[in-house]
């Protein structure tokens, strides 16, 4: 989505470099683009000067400039908000109803880089259900078992291919 927007902006500044607020929001959109997808963010950081945007700015405002730029890009980030909402505090209880609503939101949202999300959620909900039961008060996840594989993954890297340590 970002992409897009970026690509669209650069189209008009190839026919127009003089045009200073398209040059702004590629800039927004190139160098602060992680405000976008960074969760653990403070927003409200002390402001600091910008020499692009020649004004003191904290992080919250930056955000709200990216946002204001497209409100399809605006509504992408909400949506994304919300999922990350939705699986950050959700219950196994309200978890259906919660995804049902976001599942719809998304579908139709007519953004077409969430038509596959859309359709991964539809196709996955029983698992993503699934994954809001606890176990020895933690989620069900396999996040351990990947990190097992990880560590067999880096051994096996690091022995440069050798299989057999007693032959070595």
């Amino acid at each position: 989505m970002r992409i897009k927007i970026m690509n669209h902006i650069k189209q008009k500044l190839d026919q127009d470099k003089s045009n200073r607020e398209n040059r702004k929001n590629y800039y927004l959109l190139k160098k602060w683009n992680w405000l976008l997808t960074h969760k653990n963010v403070n927003l409200d950081n002390k402001a600091k000067l910008n020499h692009v945007l020649n004004c003191y700015i904290n992080y919250r405002q930056i955000l709200n400039l990216i946002l204001a730029i497209d409100p399809k890009l605006n509504l992408a980030y909400e949506l994304y908000s919300r999922y990350l909402f939705f699986n950050d505090t959700c219950t196994f209880d309200n978890a259906r109803d919660v995804l049902d609503t976001l599942i719809h939101d998304f579908a139709n949202s007519e953004i077409m880089e969430y038509i596959s999300i859309t359709t991964m959620l539809v196709k996955y909900k029983e698992y993503i259900l699934n994954s809001f039961h606890f176990v020895k008060g933690r989620r069900v996840s396999n996040g351990p078992m990947e990190n097992m594989n990880g560590r067999i993954d880096k051994t096996e890297l690091v022995s440069n291919g050798v299989r057999n340590f007693q032959k070595f």
